[in-house]
């Protein structure tokens, strides 16, 4: 039993290893002795054009679609 687990380590540690740079890529390069550039829209303000609205279970009720229910057409009779 101790074998085995013995010979999962290296996997799980390249595993990890792996996965940290897909969490957190290029989290340790520094913007010192570089051109940093300012973009145009780095100032936007995206509040004015945005409305937020409280995500209730009674929103998500009325938002959720009805189920078809078949009902007899009595203009067709």
């Amino acid at each position: 039993m101790m074998k085995s687990k013995m010979k999962l380590m290296p996997l799980l540690v390249s595993v990890t290893l792996i996965s940290g740079c897909t969490v957190l890529p290029g989290s340790n390069m520094s913007t010192m002795g570089k051109d940093v550039i300012k973009q145009q829209d780095a100032d936007f303000d995206l509040d004015k054009m945005v409305n937020v609205y409280p995500l209730t279970p009674r929103l998500i009720d009325q938002l959720r679609p009805r189920p078809n229910v078949a009902r007899p057409n009595m203009t067709l009779e």
